[in-house]
């Protein structure tokens, strides 16, 4: 139960992050979010990355949202043999809805990165320890972790707001990924 409480935790704060990040031309400066015409969809930098999570919850892109979450939500998904895309689908419309009720139709965000460093010591062993603890799955393959703390806008048809956020971000197998994201617009 515990394994799942922080599973499911893990997937609303990489669903939030996406929804925060998901941006116009505006949110990551270049247009760029990070998604490739003709392969798999990566984001080369932390801030893209957050732009594609941001930009799934906008779009409720399915492949976008996928291609942000880290080894562990993926992991967790193939053991329970739960359909990822028709969950990432419910979970992305959800968050959408969210946003939807409080501001309006319409919803784009859009952000900038105000600090980023190094993860500390202890996140990076309690992300390790979530990895082969509660997942039950090699962390050899996280590299780097790195906070990213940012400004963010949502604007509706109804209502905008400004607020902050935090990203926990790893470098997994050579790919950006989000581990934990959240923010103070709900």
């Amino acid at each position: 139960m515990k394994t799942f409480k922080r599973l499911f935790a893990l997937l609303l704060a990489l669903m939030m992050t996406l929804t925060l990040f998901a941006c116009d031309s505006k949110g990551s400066g270049d247009g760029d979010d990070g998604a490739e015409n003709d392969g798999p969809i990566v984001a080369n930098t932390p801030e893209e990355l957050i732009a594609l999570y941001y930009s799934a919850v906008e779009e409720t892109d399915i492949e976008k949202g996928i291609a942000v979450l880290n080894e562990g939500v993926l992991s967790y998904y193939r053991k329970a043999g739960k359909e990822m895309e028709n969950n990432m689908k419910a979970e992305l419309t959800e968050e959408l809805a969210k946003y939807e009720e409080d501001y309006g139709e319409n919803i784009k965000f859009e952000f900038s990165v105000t600090e980023q460093f190094d993860m500390p010591e202890e996140k990076m062993a309690d992300i390790i320890e979530a990895y082969t603890d509660s997942y039950n799955i090699d962390a050899s393959g996280i590299e780097k972790g790195i906070v990213v703390k940012f400004d963010i806008t949502v604007k509706g048809d109804r209502y905008e707001n400004d607020g902050t956020g935090t990203a926990y971000i790893i470098k997994e197998n050579g790919q950006w990924k989000i581990y934990d994201l959240n923010d103070s617009l709900r």
